[in-house]
Protein backbone atom coordinates (compact mmCIF):
# COMPACT_ATOMS: atom_id res chain seq x y z
CA UNK A 1 0.00 0.00 0.00
CA UNK A 2 1.52 3.32 -1.06
CA UNK A 3 0.06 5.17 1.92
CA UNK A 4 -0.22 3.62 5.36
CA UNK A 5 -3.88 3.49 6.33
CA UNK A 6 -4.43 1.70 9.62
CA UNK A 7 -7.65 -0.31 9.78
CA UNK A 8 -9.53 -2.83 11.88
CA UNK A 9 -11.35 -5.78 10.34
CA UNK A 10 -14.06 -8.07 11.73
CA UNK A 11 -15.92 -11.00 10.15
CA UNK A 12 -15.78 -12.65 6.72
CA UNK A 13 -19.00 -11.78 4.87
CA UNK A 14 -19.91 -9.12 2.32
CA UNK A 15 -17.54 -6.15 2.79
CA UNK A 16 -18.81 -3.14 4.75
CA UNK A 17 -16.54 -0.10 5.02
CA UNK A 18 -17.01 2.38 7.90
CA UNK A 19 -15.59 5.94 8.02
CA UNK A 20 -15.48 7.70 11.39
CA UNK A 21 -15.97 11.44 11.82
CA UNK A 22 -13.67 14.43 12.24
CA UNK A 23 -11.28 14.07 15.22
CA UNK A 24 -12.48 10.49 15.70
CA UNK A 25 -10.83 7.17 14.92
CA UNK A 26 -11.69 3.58 14.17
CA UNK A 27 -12.05 2.38 17.75
CA UNK A 28 -15.27 4.41 18.14
CA UNK A 29 -16.86 1.91 15.75
CA UNK A 30 -15.53 -1.34 17.25
CA UNK A 31 -18.84 -2.24 18.91
CA UNK A 32 -20.73 -1.70 15.65
CA UNK A 33 -18.11 -3.64 13.71
CA UNK A 34 -18.23 -6.65 16.03
CA UNK A 35 -22.03 -6.61 16.10
CA UNK A 36 -22.22 -6.76 12.29
CA UNK A 37 -19.34 -9.20 11.84
CA UNK A 38 -21.57 -12.28 11.86
CA UNK A 39 -22.94 -11.25 8.44
CA UNK A 40 -20.36 -8.82 7.03
CA UNK A 41 -16.65 -8.32 6.71
CA UNK A 42 -16.45 -4.95 8.49
CA UNK A 43 -13.46 -2.76 7.64
CA UNK A 44 -12.89 0.36 9.76
CA UNK A 45 -9.92 2.55 8.81
CA UNK A 46 -8.46 5.48 10.66
CA UNK A 47 -8.99 8.28 8.16
CA UNK A 48 -5.90 10.15 6.90
CA UNK A 49 -4.55 12.57 9.54
CA UNK A 50 -6.34 10.63 12.30
CA UNK A 51 -5.39 7.82 14.63
CA UNK A 52 -2.61 5.61 13.32
CA UNK A 53 -2.99 6.49 9.64
CA UNK A 54 -0.69 8.64 7.52
CA UNK A 55 -0.70 12.43 7.45
CA UNK A 56 -1.41 14.62 4.43
CA UNK A 57 -0.62 18.23 3.60
CA UNK A 58 -4.29 19.30 3.52
CA UNK A 59 -7.88 18.16 4.11
CA UNK A 60 -9.24 18.80 0.61
CA UNK A 61 -12.08 16.38 0.01
CA UNK A 62 -10.89 15.40 -3.48
CA UNK A 63 -7.44 14.45 -2.21
CA UNK A 64 -8.66 12.50 0.81
CA UNK A 65 -11.17 10.62 -1.35
CA UNK A 66 -8.43 9.69 -3.83
CA UNK A 67 -6.44 8.14 -0.99
CA UNK A 68 -9.54 6.30 0.25
CA UNK A 69 -10.30 4.93 -3.22
CA UNK A 70 -6.73 3.63 -3.47
CA UNK A 71 -7.35 1.90 -0.14
CA UNK A 72 -10.62 0.42 -1.43
CA UNK A 73 -8.90 -0.85 -4.59
CA UNK A 74 -6.22 -2.61 -2.56
CA UNK A 75 -8.92 -4.48 -0.65
CA UNK A 76 -9.51 -6.26 -3.96
CA UNK A 77 -13.29 -6.69 -3.71
CA UNK A 78 -15.81 -6.32 -6.51
CA UNK A 79 -18.44 -4.40 -4.55
CA UNK A 80 -18.95 -3.17 -1.01
CA UNK A 81 -21.21 -1.16 1.26
CA UNK A 82 -19.94 2.08 2.76
CA UNK A 83 -21.08 3.86 5.93
CA UNK A 84 -19.81 7.27 6.99
CA UNK A 85 -20.46 9.36 10.09
CA UNK A 86 -20.28 13.17 10.06
CA UNK A 87 -17.23 14.19 7.98
CA UNK A 88 -16.82 10.49 7.17
CA UNK A 89 -20.33 10.64 5.72
CA UNK A 90 -19.33 13.45 3.41
CA UNK A 91 -16.30 11.47 2.28
CA UNK A 92 -18.49 8.40 1.73
CA UNK A 93 -20.93 10.41 -0.42
CA UNK A 94 -18.09 11.77 -2.56
CA UNK A 95 -16.48 8.34 -2.87
CA UNK A 96 -19.72 6.73 -4.07
CA UNK A 97 -20.48 9.66 -6.36
CA UNK A 98 -17.07 9.36 -8.05
CA UNK A 99 -17.02 5.53 -8.17
CA UNK A 100 -20.66 4.38 -8.24
CA UNK A 101 -19.98 0.94 -9.68
CA UNK A 102 -17.92 -0.05 -6.65
CA UNK A 103 -20.69 0.28 -4.06
CA UNK A 104 -24.03 -1.47 -3.53
CA UNK A 105 -25.39 0.57 -0.60
CA UNK A 106 -24.58 3.84 1.17
CA UNK A 107 -25.29 4.77 4.79
CA UNK A 108 -24.79 8.37 5.94
CA UNK A 109 -24.94 9.09 9.67
CA UNK A 110 -26.08 12.54 10.79
CA UNK A 111 -24.68 14.74 8.03
CA UNK A 112 -25.87 16.08 4.67
CA UNK A 113 -24.00 17.11 1.51
CA UNK A 114 -24.63 20.81 2.22
CA UNK A 115 -22.09 23.40 3.35
CA UNK A 116 -21.99 23.98 7.10
CA UNK A 117 -21.07 27.23 8.81
CA UNK A 118 -18.80 27.34 11.82
CA UNK A 119 -20.31 27.49 15.28
CA UNK A 120 -19.17 28.29 18.79
CA UNK A 121 -18.93 24.64 19.83
CA UNK A 122 -16.43 23.71 17.12
CA UNK A 123 -14.53 26.98 17.42
CA UNK A 124 -14.02 26.38 21.14
CA UNK A 125 -13.15 22.71 20.61
CA UNK A 126 -10.48 23.53 18.04
CA UNK A 127 -9.11 26.37 20.16
CA UNK A 128 -8.56 23.98 23.07
CA UNK A 129 -7.20 21.29 20.75
CA UNK A 130 -4.66 23.87 19.59
CA UNK A 131 -3.78 24.77 23.19
CA UNK A 132 -3.15 21.11 23.94
CA UNK A 133 -0.31 21.04 21.43
CA UNK A 134 1.74 23.27 23.75
CA UNK A 135 0.97 21.36 26.94
CA UNK A 136 2.95 18.51 28.46
CA UNK A 137 1.09 15.70 30.21
CA UNK A 138 2.57 12.65 31.90
CA UNK A 139 -0.70 10.77 32.10
CA UNK A 140 -4.20 10.69 30.63
CA UNK A 141 -5.42 11.71 34.07
CA UNK A 142 -3.54 15.01 33.74
CA UNK A 143 -4.98 15.50 30.25
CA UNK A 144 -8.50 14.74 31.46
CA UNK A 145 -8.10 17.19 34.37
CA UNK A 146 -6.94 19.93 31.98
CA UNK A 147 -9.94 19.34 29.71
CA UNK A 148 -12.40 19.38 32.61
CA UNK A 149 -11.02 22.75 33.69
CA UNK A 150 -11.49 24.00 30.10
CA UNK A 151 -15.25 23.70 30.49
CA UNK A 152 -15.78 21.14 27.75
CA UNK A 153 -18.74 18.78 27.68
CA UNK A 154 -17.99 15.07 28.30
CA UNK A 155 -18.44 14.19 24.60
CA UNK A 156 -16.04 16.98 23.63
CA UNK A 157 -13.40 15.73 26.09
CA UNK A 158 -13.89 12.18 24.80
CA UNK A 159 -13.39 13.34 21.21
CA UNK A 160 -10.17 15.22 21.95
CA UNK A 161 -8.68 12.47 24.12
CA UNK A 162 -9.04 10.05 21.19
CA UNK A 163 -6.34 12.07 19.40
CA UNK A 164 -3.67 11.30 22.00
CA UNK A 165 -1.54 8.32 22.96
CA UNK A 166 0.94 7.41 25.66
CA UNK A 167 4.45 7.15 24.25
CA UNK A 168 7.87 7.22 25.89
CA UNK A 169 6.45 8.09 29.29
CA UNK A 170 4.34 11.04 28.16
CA UNK A 171 1.08 11.88 26.36
CA UNK A 172 1.49 12.84 22.70
CA UNK A 173 -0.93 13.87 19.96
CA UNK A 174 -1.00 11.19 17.26
CA UNK A 175 -3.29 12.99 14.81
CA UNK A 176 -2.15 15.68 12.40
CA UNK A 177 -3.32 18.51 14.64
CA UNK A 178 -1.90 21.43 12.65
CA UNK A 179 -3.68 20.38 9.45
CA UNK A 180 -6.92 19.40 11.21
CA UNK A 181 -7.12 22.82 12.85
CA UNK A 182 -6.00 24.85 9.83
CA UNK A 183 -8.15 23.08 7.27
CA UNK A 184 -11.33 22.65 9.30
CA UNK A 185 -13.16 24.93 6.81
CA UNK A 186 -12.46 22.33 4.09
CA UNK A 187 -14.64 19.72 5.78
CA UNK A 188 -17.52 22.21 6.06
CA UNK A 189 -17.78 22.69 2.30
CA UNK A 190 -20.63 21.32 0.23
CA UNK A 191 -20.17 18.03 -1.61
CA UNK A 192 -20.83 18.80 -5.29
CA UNK A 193 -23.00 16.44 -7.34
CA UNK A 194 -22.67 16.06 -11.11
CA UNK A 195 -25.26 13.25 -11.11
CA UNK A 196 -27.49 11.49 -8.58
CA UNK A 197 -26.37 8.46 -6.55
CA UNK A 198 -28.59 5.64 -7.75
CA UNK A 199 -28.04 3.00 -5.10
CA UNK A 200 -30.06 2.28 -1.94
CA UNK A 201 -29.11 4.97 0.56
CA UNK A 202 -29.93 5.40 4.22
CA UNK A 203 -29.60 8.70 6.07
CA UNK A 204 -29.59 8.08 9.82
CA UNK A 205 -30.03 11.17 12.00
CA UNK A 206 -30.12 11.69 15.73
CA UNK A 207 -33.43 12.97 17.07
CA UNK A 208 -31.67 15.68 19.09
CA UNK A 209 -29.28 16.71 16.32
CA UNK A 210 -29.71 19.66 13.95
CA UNK A 211 -27.24 18.50 11.30
CA UNK A 212 -30.04 17.42 8.94
CA UNK A 213 -33.03 19.78 8.87
CA UNK A 214 -36.58 18.82 7.92
CA UNK A 215 -36.28 20.99 4.79
CA UNK A 216 -33.22 19.10 3.64
CA UNK A 217 -34.93 15.74 3.81
CA UNK A 218 -37.07 16.78 0.85
CA UNK A 219 -34.14 17.89 -1.33
CA UNK A 220 -32.17 14.70 -0.61
CA UNK A 221 -34.45 12.85 -3.06
CA UNK A 222 -32.92 14.81 -5.94
CA UNK A 223 -29.41 13.58 -5.15
CA UNK A 224 -30.39 10.16 -3.76
CA UNK A 225 -33.45 8.81 -5.63
CA UNK A 226 -33.47 5.62 -3.54
CA UNK A 227 -33.05 7.28 -0.16
CA UNK A 228 -34.55 6.37 3.18
CA UNK A 229 -34.37 8.69 6.18
CA UNK A 230 -34.55 7.24 9.68
CA UNK A 231 -34.28 8.94 13.06
CA UNK A 232 -32.63 7.42 16.14
CA UNK A 233 -34.52 8.54 19.23
CA UNK A 234 -32.86 10.15 22.26
CA UNK A 235 -29.62 10.65 20.32
CA UNK A 236 -27.63 13.60 19.05
CA UNK A 237 -24.86 13.79 16.46
CA UNK A 238 -23.38 10.38 17.36
CA UNK A 239 -26.37 8.00 17.48
CA UNK A 240 -24.09 4.94 17.29
CA UNK A 241 -22.72 5.93 20.72
CA UNK A 242 -25.79 7.61 22.26
CA UNK A 243 -28.46 5.00 21.46
CA UNK A 244 -26.49 2.03 20.22
CA UNK A 245 -29.29 -0.55 20.37
CA UNK A 246 -31.74 1.44 18.24
CA UNK A 247 -28.98 2.53 15.88
CA UNK A 248 -27.88 -1.05 15.26
CA UNK A 249 -31.44 -2.30 14.75
CA UNK A 250 -32.18 0.43 12.19
CA UNK A 251 -28.89 -0.20 10.44
CA UNK A 252 -29.39 -3.97 10.29
CA UNK A 253 -32.93 -3.59 8.92
CA UNK A 254 -31.52 -1.55 6.02
CA UNK A 255 -28.52 -3.82 5.41
CA UNK A 256 -30.60 -6.98 5.37
CA UNK A 257 -33.40 -5.62 3.16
Amino acid sequence: MTKNIFFRSYGNGFPLLIFHGFLGNSDQWIETGKHLSSHFKVIIPDLPNHGNSFHTENLKTEEIVRFLYDFVEELNVEKMIVLGHSWGGKLAMKLVHDHPCKFSKLIVVDISPKAYSSNHTWEKLLQIFNELQNQHFRSFGELESFLKNSGLEPWERYLLIKNFERKEGAIHCKSNADILIRDFPEIQKEIPFAHPINIPTLFLKGELSNYISDEETISLKDKFPFVQLKTVSHAGHSPHLENTAEFLKTLKDFLEA
